[in-house]
């Protein structure tokens, strides 16, 4: 199964069906993230917490889906659409513990995927806008995994 997601449209494509996919981030670039709020930590390749690091959107890039997971947190419930997604971002310092200045240290920053988010933005995730588009997206995936068949998620 192929789901190919033109990011900057906010479109995502799988078989016959479009849906509305959105990857609004709040950060330093765009003056949305504070650096007197508190800081977003990256994610390691195993799910665990990283360092200190501004949000960016998902990467572009080919990626696979690895599953769906049920959540019960309101940020993502009912479910997240895991990929192994995953770029390079900067450290950044703290200071007091909230942001202090980007480093010139590179750490990979891991946990991007999907959701039908209660928040307008994300972390750098695909905020899936309809929770019918969330059900059916799921719903298509999780019958291509139980096939066998590779999910794979072109991010143009």
């Amino acid at each position: 199964m192929k789901l190919s997601w033109a990011r900057d449209a906010g479109i995502l494509q799988y078989g016959d069906n479009s849906i509305k996919v959105i990857c609004a981030v709040r950060n330093e670039l765009n003056g949305e993230r504070l650096l007197s709020e508190p800081p977003v930590y990256s994610e390691l390749e195993d799910g665990g917490t990283g360092e200190p690091y501004m949000p960016r959107p998902f990467p572009k890039g080919k990626w696979n889906v690895l599953a769906i997971i049920p959540k019960e947190n309101p940020y993502e419930a009912p479910e997240f659409i895991s990929t192994d997604a995953h770029q390079t971002v900067k450290e950044w310092s703290l200071d007091s513990g909230h942001y202090g200045a980007e480093t010139e240290d590179a750490i990979e920053d891991y946990g991007y995927g999907f959701h039908n988010s209660t928040s307008s933005t994300t972390l750098g995730c695909g905020h899936i806008l309809s929770s019918d588009d969330r059900a059916a997206l799921t719903a298509a995936i999780k019958e291509a995994l139980a096939n066998g068949e590779s999910v794979i998620l072109e991010v143009v």
